[in-house]
């Protein structure tokens, strides 16, 4: 029991760790962001854009950090090991099959590394240590994870502002494509970042509205109201995989509350009939107001991932050991002057550290769902964390967006999310096996 009553012994933040949680904040509230900067513009760079893009503020808490690691490190003095393994020997293996690909295009194809190669490797880099600081720093108080989780939930709040904005001023020129599409981008000009943030947020806020202590209040009424119009605003992205994702990670919700008996399983007819209800709403008003008609018009044409599907798979049957930060060299596919990445994770990783890439893309995920399903399988469903659940269906949403656009290692906010989870999960566990709502005695997480 002493190793459980000192795992949940909460600390404060020293004053230098302070700084650097401050600066993690204020990256994760400005993830919603993103502007050009224009290093290459007649007319110079936009330095507002570069000072409120959260890379920068992530490598700040990262060079600050480094001082702090080696005390707030608690995790290396546990034997947690999905942590070591999520959240530092995968992503190492990652970087060195980057490098080891970067190597064989130089020396044996000829091709030399691409700047946004480069720049997808160092990103890597500072995600692996941002999973790191976020671990830690859950880990030894509550109050910053609470943060966090606040910070993913409520910063895209401005997705919602600006497109009310938008909807009622002339300012359609800044906050919607300019090709006649009519997507909806915010702050952030692109729809797949809007949609993604708003996934995050949306699953963080279910398990809160569906939570049955304290009956209906306002609050929960609240956080009603700001999932519809959340999902208002992701319909108007015109992001097709939106609704693949909001129904799965709704069903997923069920899952982790559903256990064999015929109460729970009708209590989970009526959650998937809830959120049937739920949908039908937001649409209702979506489509009262004239924003379906993006999506709908998108549905209308061909899906442009299937052809860069099977032109990078063809490459990296070509390319086994990937192509490192030459990728886009040799690569080198484009369309009306737009950069056409494989828009798949797994592809994504493939490219840059070939069957090694994907290999420990899937190892990584599958422990994170190995350590979410003994959790779920040995503590007794009705004392769940909600920030666990939410984090979880967070991470869901964020996972299914990645396999469309995007790469595990080299994004901010899968870093983030699988630390938390993580942290939340052995913390909730210990918490849990301390009260006696285990089902089975035995360190199930640590494994």
């Amino acid at each position: 029991m002493s190793e459980v009553a000192s795992s949940l012994v909460t600390f404060k933040l020293r004053s230098k760790e302070r700084i650097v949680a401050v600066a993690l904040y204020v990256a994760i509230a400005l993830l919603v962001y993103n502007q050009r900067v224009g290093w290459d513009d007649d007319g110079g760079p936009n330095w507002l854009a570069f000072v409120l893009r959260s890379d920068l503020w992530f490598e700040i808490a990262v060079i600050i950090g480094i001082s702090v690691i080696p005390r707030s490190a608690l995790w290396l003095r546990g034997r947690f090991r999905p942590a070591k393994y999520v959240l530092l020997s995968t992503p190492i293996i990652f970087l060195l099959a980057f490098l080891l690909a970067t190597l064989i295009s130089k020396f044996w194809y000829g091709a030399d590394p691409n700047l946004f190669g480069v720049f997808d490797f160092a990103k890597a880099f500072v995600a692996l240590s941002v999973g790191f600081l976020i671990f830690n720093f859950a880990r030894k108080s509550a109050n910053f994870s609470s943060n966090v989780i606040n910070l993913l939930i409520w910063a895209p709040a401005i997705n919602v502002l600006t497109g009310a904005l938008t909807l009622a001023t002339p300012l359609d020129t800044y906050f919607l494509e300019l090709n006649g599409s009519g997507r909806f981008e915010g702050l952030a000009s692109n729809p797949n970042i809007v949609m993604t943030q708003n996934g995050i947020a949306l699953g963080l806020l279910i398990p809160r509205i569906l939570q049955s202590a304290g009956g209906w209040s306002r609050y929960r009424a609240g956080l009603m109201l700001y999932a519809i119009l959340l999902v208002a605003v992701t319909v108007w992205t015109g992001v097709r995989a939106a609704l693949f994702i909001l129904p799965l990670v709704c069903l997923i919700a069920v899952w982790l509350r559903f256990r064999p008996s015929l109460q729970n399983l009708r209590m989970s007819v009526v959650r998937v009939f809830q959120f049937g209800l739920f949908f039908m709403g937001a649409w209702f008003i979506v489509s009262s107001i004239g924003l379906s008609a993006v999506l709908v018009g998108r549905l209308a044409t061909e899906d442009g991932r299937l052809f860069l599907w099977i032109y990078y798979f063809n490459l990296l049957l070509e390319y086994p050991m990937g192509l490192g930060m030459a990728f886009e060299t040799v690569a080198d596919l484009s369309f009306d002057g737009l950069r056409l990445p494989p828009h798949n994770a797994l592809l994504q990783a493939g490219m840059y550290g070939g069957v090694i890439g994907i290999v420990a893309s899937i190892f990584m995920m599958g422990k994170i769902m190995q350590t979410i399903a003994r959790l779920r399988q040995f503590v007794r469903p009705a004392v769940m964390s909600t920030d666990v659940q939410g984090v979880f269906l967070a991470w869901c949403s964020l996972v299914m967006t990645l396999m469309f656009a995007g790469l595990f290692f080299g994004d901010f906010n899968f870093a983030i999310l699988s630390a938390l989870l993580l942290s939340l999960s052995d913390r909730f566990y210990l918490k849990a096996k301390a009260k006696g709502d285990v089902v089975v005695h035995q360190n199930v997480l640590r494994a």
